[in-house]
């Protein structure tokens, strides 16, 4: 049986002036992946994927440290496992009511967001594809909450 394992990243630094792909973990999001490399699945993970974001990718390059039994093909960072599309930095309280009107509206795109139906599509293709390449393997995949 195929396994999949999704894990979202954790907390990072929120910086309006760089664009929120190239956001970096938090010091609370390093403690956050300590604790999470330390939980015992991770030796029966047999591939490991991740978004092409810093915020995902920078747990996936340490796993692959921790985990060296773990195989990471080439191609591990896939664009499509990334988050809501859009590149717009909003303050909190708008921020927080952008995202109820996405869980409320899928079909609705909002402040420039891909509709979360949109978003299910391109995730649920994307991870079918790498289910499907590797069967009968546990698959970690470290994306976002939001597509996740």
């Amino acid at each position: 049986m195929t396994r999949l394992i999704f894990i979202t990243h954790p907390s990072v630094i929120i910086n309006r002036n760089i664009p929120i792909d190239e956001w970096e973990i938090s010091a609370e999001g390093i403690e956050d992946l300590k604790r999470l490399f330390a939980i015992g699945f991770w030796e029966k993970v047999d591939i490991l994927y991740s978004s092409t974001e810093l915020k995902a990718y920078t747990g996936a390059h340490q796993a692959k440290k921790l985990f060296p039994k773990i195989k990471v093909p080439d191609d591990y960072k896939k664009d499509d496992l990334g988050e809501v599309r859009s590149r717009k930095y909003l303050e909190y309280n708008f921020y927080m009511k952008a995202v109820e009107n996405w869980y409320n509206n899928p079909n609705t795109k909002t402040n420039g967001w891909e509709s979360a139906d949109e978003a299910m599509r391109r995730i649920s293709s994307c991870v079918s594809e790498i289910m499907e390449k590797n069967k009968n393997k546990t698959v970690a995949i470290i994306g976002h909450g939001g597509t996740g």
